[in-house]
């Protein structure tokens, strides 16, 4: 066969010829196979047969039909009876009209026989869901009997078995709801006392900040005072100045009147040679003393002015200093409480730590994390139970006390806590798994309703 040009079949294989070989032997069974154009054989029996359908159907030929194929008994048939009849059928055979037609019967029939199929599968369906649905209810009352008999079996395992160990267990958890219940009013008390303290604490800071006020006040009034009293000094050293000054000038006054004074009884010395000369000179000497007298009667009143005015400014400069002094006097009032109201709320934040210290660092920052959180809670988480355990005085002399409570109560209940209900206690642990890593995550016990 011919397998040029661009439709050929898997040219890469075959070249342009594809070689359809049968064998027919005389002893044996004949045999067919598929060859390249080099007559090297490809496919050989059964994969042969299916290599060929491929390759017909690639190329359209339909070797049964006779307007394509025309073998030589079919031929000779045709050639005999060239009749219209035969010439039809030929045409139905080359147009596959039959091959339509009977196809055509044959999807009709499997339709049919699905249609049945489906209807008696539908009908099988609804059988089914009916047994179904009872089997369900079956199922049901067979498992509910099973559960019923496994938890009475189960109970009575448990009666038989385990009631000694549950009635310690109940016991057990008896004591401990009576100590949870002692430990929560013994953890109120504790809540009103830190509450208390914590007002206090609040007191002493606002205490402090309104200290802190008063002494600012005083600060600034001890600026302005000093302010003024500088003011006050640098006009008293101007007025001594001046003083100075109007004495200086009062003395050159006075030694200007006895130099005319001087002049005058010269002058009276030479009055009496009758030198009219001399008289008018000394008219003249008796004007600019009469000048000068008034002069220093002036100056005199100035000096006894400025003495005055000197006087009122170191008086008021001597209250200036008596109000420094008051003021200093409350600044060391105020900074000695100050001072002493800081005392108190470091004892008392460190009273706070020390009683968790032993619980180690991690639960300090976790019991800080949850006072910062405090808003989320309904209610403030209370813990840890062994920071609220107090020892009564008598048994503090006993030096094994607390190992005997330590025993008793052991690690985990005095490092748990209570919490208000299973929201508060979900929060607790989100809280706890972040501050406990490394280490067991504090035990939690939700409250009683009526504690």
């Amino acid at each position: 066969m011919f397998n040029g040009g661009p439709e050929a079949y898997r040219p890469e294989k075959y070249g342009e010829r594809i070689i359809f070989e049968r064998q027919i032997n005389a002893t044996s069974a004949a045999s067919f196979s598929i060859k390249n154009e080099d007559g090297v054989e490809l496919h050989a029996g059964l994969t042969a047969t299916e290599e060929k359908g491929l390759i017909f159907e690639h190329f359209g030929i339909d070797i049964n039909n006779p307007l394509i194929l025309l073998q030589q008994e079919e031929a000779k048939r045709f050639f005999k009876e060239n009749d219209p009849t035969s010439l039809y059928e030929y045409f139905v055979r080359g147009s596959q009209l039959n091959a339509v037609q009977t196809t055509s019967k044959s999807t009709n029939a499997q339709l049919d026989l699905y249609k049945n199929s489906i209807n008696a599968d539908k009908t099988k369906l609804q059988r089914k869901k009916a047994q179904l649905e009872r089997l369900e209810k079956y199922y049901g009352s067979v498992e509910e009997k099973r559960t019923d008999l496994e938890g009475r079996m189960a109970w009575g395992r448990i009666t038989r078995d385990l009631k000694p160990k549950l009635a310690k267990k109940q016991k057990e958890i008896e004591d401990l709801t009576k100590i949870v219940e002692s430990f929560s009013l013994a953890i109120t008390d504790k809540e009103r006392e830190l509450d208390a303290a914590k007002r206090t604490e609040q007191k002493l800071s606002h205490d402090m900040a309104m200290l802190k006020d008063e002494i600012e006040e005083h600060n600034k009034q001890e600026a302005e005072s000093k302010s003024y009293r500088e003011k006050l000094a640098k006009e008293v050293e101007d007025l001594d100045k001046a003083v100075k000054q109007l004495w200086h000038d009062k003395g050159n006054v006075s030694e200007v009147i006895r130099y005319c004074e001087r002049e005058i009884r010269e002058a009276a010395m030479n009055k009496a040679n009758n030198n009219k000369g001399n008289e008018t000179e000394i008219d003249k000497i008796l004007k600019e003393i009469e000048l000068l007298t008034a002069k220093e009667e002036q100056l005199k009143l100035k000096i006894i002015e400025l003495g005055d005015k000197r006087e009122l400014v170191l008086n008021e400069t001597k209250a200036c200093d008596d109000r420094e002094a008051k003021v200093n006097k409350d600044i060391n009032r105020l900074e000695r409480q100050r001072g002493s109201r800081e005392a108190d709320i470091k004892a008392a934040k460190n009273a706070r730590k020390d009683d968790l210290a032993a619980f180690g660092r991690p639960m300090v920052e976790f019991v800080n994390a949850i006072e910062q959180n405090q808003d989320k809670f309904t209610k403030k988480p209370i813990g840890p139970i062994g920071r609220h355990i107090k020892i009564k005085p008598e048994l503090c002399k006993h030096k094994d006390a607390a190992l005997l409570i330590h025993a008793y109560l052991s690690i985990g209940l005095l490092r748990s806590f209570i919490v208000a209900n299973t929201k508060d206690r979900q929060l607790f642990w989100e809280i706890a798994n972040k501050y406990f890593v490394h280490g067991p995550t504090p035990e939690v016990f939700m409250m009683q309703k009526n504690v």
